[in-house]
């Protein structure tokens, strides 16, 4: 399995099953699944009076208030080098995406001028690397990407350009890009096209007519997949399903946001079955170490990581999760 997050027994002989009253043995009282008012506010509070010295935490390279997990996220790929807790809230870990290594010294960003014609990608400041400088010259304000040290004009701020950013398919990130907003378009009014996406790999196309689809665009892989047929549970992201079942719309408040697979019984208890993608932010390992116990005799619930079903409107708690 890709990211193995436990809230299901994964032995044979599981009966998947409907019933509100077994997953509510998953809930604690209805009066305490969310923090209160008071407590999410605080949560605001405390972030807004350290947000400004963490940013300055080189270790530090983002971070967010998460007040209905009564936590403050900071993005890190040294968790260590970064505090466990603000005042009294708990700090929760999101690694930054894959980047590349930051240049020595700065980059001075450039307005590229007033052109109500220019391209998208023309939006972008021009760039000059001083590997050279060890500070922003005057006139300029630093800001940091994932380490990477651009120099902002102060009178005329630009958009942070993203060189960070892993190459695709051998070809430099922004050049992807580029290539990828001049052919989107045609790409798009193909005929049996029914999207049209830029991914690690290069230009994915939906299609039903595939070779009608080029193999490249300016030397960026294009391939094809089959169309998609989409049914949408909109309705359970702000109303609640009684008794739950499988297709309904979940989320942990924080990052993740998904469509639930169903439930499973096994030994007498139940596990929600649900995609991978919805554990983000789920930072909650097993009170068990690997190996040690079966699988579904090692407590994983009252863990901090919920997860709720009628997300946009008055959410209940339906599950704890843990890795």
């Amino acid at each position: 399995m890709k990211r193995t997050f436990v809230r299901m027994l994964m032995v044979p002989g599981f009966i998947v099953l409907g019933t509100w009253g077994l997953l509510r043995h998953l809930g604690a009282q209805q009066s305490n699944l969310l923090p209160s008012e008071e407590e999410q506010q605080h949560v605001l509070e405390v972030f807004g009076r350290h947000a400004e010295e963490l940013e300055k935490t080189p270790d530090v390279l983002g971070l967010f208030p998460s007040p209905g997990t009564r936590k403050i996220f900071i993005i890190t790929d040294r968790p260590a080098m970064v505090p466990t807790q603000v005042e009294d809230v708990p700090v929760g870990i999101k690694l930054p995406p894959p980047h590349l290594p930051p240049p020595p010294g700065v980059i001075l960003l450039k307005p590229r001028g007033v052109d109500p014609a220019r391209s998208e990608e023309d939006v972008l400041p021009l760039q000059e690397a001083h590997p050279e400088m060890e500070a922003c010259p005057p006139g300029y304000r630093e800001m940091r990407r994932y380490r990477w040290r651009f120099c902002n004009p102060e009178n005329n701020l630009q958009i942070l350009p993203a060189p960070m950013a892993l190459p695709i398919a051998g070809i430099p990130h922004a050049e992807a890009e580029a290539i990828y907003n001049r052919h989107a378009e045609a790409l798009g009014k193909l005929e049996g096209v029914t999207s049209v996406g830029l991914g690690a790999d290069g230009i994915t196309v939906s299609t039903s007519r595939p070779e009608l689809v080029p193999g490249d665009v300016e030397g960026l892989p294009v391939k094809t997949v089959p169309p998609r047929r989409f049914r949408h549970t909109n309705h359970t992201s702000n109303s609640k399903t009684t008794p739950f079942h499988g297709g309904t719309a979940i989320s942990d408040l924080v990052f993740g946001f998904g469509t639930s697979g169903g439930i499973a019984l096994s030994q007498g208890k139940p596990w929600l079955i649900d995609v991978t993608h919805g554990f983000d932010a789920c930072d909650q390992f097993a009170n068990c170490l690997a190996g040690t116990v079966p699988l579904n005799e090692c407590q994983h619930y009252n863990t901090a990581s919920s997860f709720y079903q009628s997300p946009n409107s008055n959410p209940e708690r339906i599950s704890w999760t843990s890795r």
